[in-house]
């Protein structure tokens, strides 16, 4: 249920829906994530609308000097755009011409340091979801747990600050948040127990850190860092310091420039196997409002109490509207949670105001919005033995931008259906999934499941409570959404298609083939007297979901260049697709089974999924595709694995392995790459998408 702490009962005022100052982005700037500080991912530019954008098309398109597709919001300022890339790398470009204007390397670690690195950092090291930026400077966070401040005029470093350590299990994956003169950061600990989340805010100017806020009590013995803890202590399980942490603030963070306060989404508390039930585990799987100066707690809100094993973080996109109640307009936040619920929240209070299905759940079956409570499909949790959990571990969505049009007061859901099949440790999952977890998240996908992965695009009433229309998909994990005062919402998808639908109805009017993978949120400005949108592509490596996300694209899509593409009305420019890719016949033979098993085991135990997928199937630039290494890479396989040969490339050392390791792992690889090589011609072709208006 909604608590309020430390004074938040604030008498409401009544709020006007169209201040001037948040409506919508700058014309010719979009300098912050979102494009301005709601985050609503709304242009006022219409001069692009249902009328024309038939003759929308490619205005320019930039090869970007990276190799993983990026997936962050470009953000753009006087002509110049701005993104990040996994490192810390800034990637800056002319919004005239695509032309490269510069880019900001973080200074190199040493090769003892990489040594030091834990495994959370070298993973989060693949990844970067975004930059922030303000009148001085551009901000990034590299994954291994460092925050850079460079000049945006110059690309010079100006500061470096450490908001976490990498030599524990922390990294950092998303984009920095800026306001009242400071920069806001989260990170990322793998959900493992062994490390607490914390919020630390930066003064902008010198990188000295101003406050922290953890997420997640520690050892009441070490003191309690503030009220807050004291009382979230009270939430978990006795001697829970001993196994207990994570609630990783991994990624959805809003600063709210009217309440100065910032609201951040917590990730689950961890780990799962040691949660008593019943135990809320404050603050997993909540949304906090903190003292954007001070790092004060105001209110707290949790969607999942700590104890259900759904991994329903409560990390996606979070915005800020006013929207008319039953007492008036009231400043809201809103989220359309992974667990499937579009939640309404008031911004003053932490007031519950509305939580309603968005997606199909079939363990969920509401909110009581009086108390707050989740409450659960009571017949579901009855079910002995193997089970479908709908949404599963990657939920209704993640943490893509969605979009909010305040004229149609609709938000645009970038979603999907993704059921997760659940099987008791004792149970053989073999045939489903290797046998090495006892969840299988490629369920959806397979020939016999009873709930398809699919994905979908919604455009949901907050104000109505309920959907107006969505689009299907064929593919999940689609891009981020951009809504414009031209009555129409863009997305890009994992299938490689750049659409522009109408917000009225979800009527797709446009499609362009981008031969790319696209997870970025567009954004759109004016330049030079033309209205501009502008979406990076390219394999998406750099959104870090490889555990599901190359299995789901076309395989042509998912090999493609890093670009940034332009698009303007006339444009006539095209991008060319990605070369053939081939699975190579494999040069061993078919390995023994229970020897493969072993080494599917070994795979899944030493979390080599994280970088290189479930299967061995990750193939995008940055991160070798297992199933298509040569016999000299096995044959190094030693020195990579066990002395850490690829150490600085950010390949983790595992000098545990013994050579009967090595020949167990050799075997699963062998087995994935067969099945991937009799396989490869029965790739279906990309399907179209079907509208679907709700009465």
């Amino acid at each position: 249920m909604p608590k309020v702490r430390s004074g938040a009962l604030i008498a409401l005022a009544l709020l006007v829906s169209t201040n001037a100052a948040s409506y919508a982005a700058e014309r010719n700037d979009w300098p912050q994530l979102g494009g301005n500080s709601e985050q609503w991912q709304f242009s006022s530019l219409k001069l692009i609308n249902d009328k024309n954008v038939g003759d929308l098309g490619l205005a320019w398109s930039a090869e970007l000097p990276v190799v993983q597709g990026l997936v962050g919001n470009p953000l753009v300022v006087d002509g110049t755009v701005y993104q990040g890339a996994p490192g810390g790398r800034i990637v800056v470009n002319d919004a005239r011409s695509g032309k490269l204007l510069w880019m900001f390397q973080p200074p190199p670690r040493t090769l003892e340091e990489m040594k030091n690195l834990s495994w959370v950092a070298l993973w989060a090291l693949q990844v970067n979801r975004g930059v922030a930026l303000d009148q001085h400077n551009v901000y990034i966070a590299s994954g291994d747990c460092r925050l850079f401040a460079v000049n945006r005029l110059t690309g010079k470093l100006v500061w470096e600050a450490a908001p976490c350590d990498p030599r524990k299990d922390y990294g950092v994956v998303a984009a920095p948040r800026v306001g009242v003169g400071m920069v806001f950061i989260g990170n990322t600990n793998g959900e493992l127990g062994t490390v607490r989340g914390h919020v630390d805010a930066f003064d902008a100017a010198t990188g000295h850190r101003v406050w922290r806020f953890y997420t997640v009590p520690g050892n009441p013995s070490d003191g309690f860092e503030n009220p807050a803890m004291k009382m979230a202590s009270s939430t978990w399980a006795a001697n829970y310091w001993h196994h207990g942490g994570a609630g990783a603030p991994w990624e959805g963070m809003t600063y709210d420039e009217r309440l100065q306060q910032l609201y951040v989404g917590i990730g689950n508390s961890a780990p799962i196997e040691t949660q008593d039930a019943g135990k809320p585990m404050l603050f997993g799987n909540s949304i906090i409002a903190l003292d954007a100066k001070t790092g004060r707690l105001i209110w707290y809100y949790q969607e999942v109490p700590g104890s259900l094993d759904v991994d329903s973080d409560a990390v996606a996109h979070i915005q800020i509207g006013d929207l008319p109640t039953g007492k008036g307009e009231r400043r809201v936040v809103m989220q359309a949670a992974k667990d499937g619920f579009f939640y309404v929240i008031d911004a003053h209070t932490g007031q519950l105001l509305s939580a309603d299905k968005y997606v199909p759940s079939n363990w969920a079956s509401h909110v009581d919005e009086r108390t707050g409570s989740l409450i659960l499909q009571s017949d579901y949790w009855k079910q002995r033995g193997q089970k479908v959990f709908q949404p599963g571990g990657m939920g209704a969505r993640t943490w893509t931008l969605m979009a909010y049009d305040p004229d149609r007061r609709l938000v645009f859901i970038p979603a999907f259906i993704w059921p997760e099949l659940y099987a008791p440790p004792t149970s053989d999952t073999s045939d489903v999934f290797n046998g090495i977890t006892p969840n299988v998240m490629y369920y959806g996908l397979t020939p016999d499941a009873t709930i398809k992965a699919s994905g979908k695009l919604i455009a949901w009433d907050p104000v109505a409570k309920r959907e107006r229309w969505h689009v299907d998909q064929r593919l999940a994990l689609n891009g981020g959404v951009l809504a414009t005062a031209g009555n129409l919402v863009f997305e890009g998808t994992a299938e490689g298609t750049f659409n522009a639908y109408l917000a009225d109805s979800g009527k797709r009017l446009w499609s362009f083939d981008a031969h790319g993978t696209i997870v970025a949120a567009p954004t759109s400005v004016m330049v030079d007297g033309e209205q501009v949108i502008l979406v990076p592509t390219g394999d998406g490596s750099a959104n870090g979901a490889v555990v599901v996300f190359p299995l789901l694209t076309t395989t042509p899509t998912a090999q493609n260049r890093s670009r940034l593409l332009a698009f303007r009305l006339g444009g006539r420019g095209t991008v060319p697709p990605a070369p053939p890719r081939t699975i190579p016949r494999p040069f061993r033979p078919e390995p023994p089974d229970n020897l493969a098993k072993r080494g599917a085991q070994l795979f899944s135990e030493q979390r080599c999924f994280a970088c290189h997928g479930m299967n061995a199937e990750k193939g995008g630039a940055a991160v070798k595709d297992l199933r298509t290494v040569s016999r000299e890479v096995y044959d190094a396989m030693p020195d990579i694995l066990v002395r850490g040969a690829f150490l600085q490339a950010g390949m983790p050392a595992y000098p545990k392995l013994t050579m009967s390791d090595i020949e167990a792992i050799q075997a699963f690889l062998t087995r994935q790459a067969w099945a991937a090589y009799d396989a490869q011609q029965k790739l279906h072709s990309t399907a179209g998408t079907d509208v679907k208006n709700v009465p």
